[in-house]
């Protein structure tokens, strides 16, 4: 009886140590942004592309959208929209070239 006594015990203070790492690491996550929140922005907003990094111009892909194409190159829909206003953002064609810069 006294061993099974201690065996819940063990168990209750695992289980008690496993829920407080939980909570540390979602608590680290939080300070630390490690996840975007979900509204497509980068999760490190300090950081910034240059224009040369930005190639001028990119071919559309298979199952590309305007978002994700911004976000794969660091050029905001805004501009991408600006540079080819022939374009719709909801029908992009697959070789379609885009103007980045």
């Amino acid at each position: 009886m006294e061993q099974s006594r201690s065996n819940i015990s063990v168990g209750a203070r695992v289980a008690a140590l496993s829920a407080l790492l939980l909570a540390s690491l979602i608590l680290i996550v939080a300070i630390f942004g490690v996840f975007d929140g979900g509204d497509g922005s980068p999760a490190d907003e300090g950081t910034t592309t240059s224009v040369a990094d930005v190639p001028k111009n990119y071919e559309v892909r298979s199952g590309d959208t305007l978002s994700a194409i911004a976000e794969k190159t660091g050029v905001p829909m805004s501009t991408i929209e600006e540079l080819n206003p022939d374009i719709d953002p909801q029908a992009l064609i697959e070789g379609q070239k885009l103007k980045l810069r």
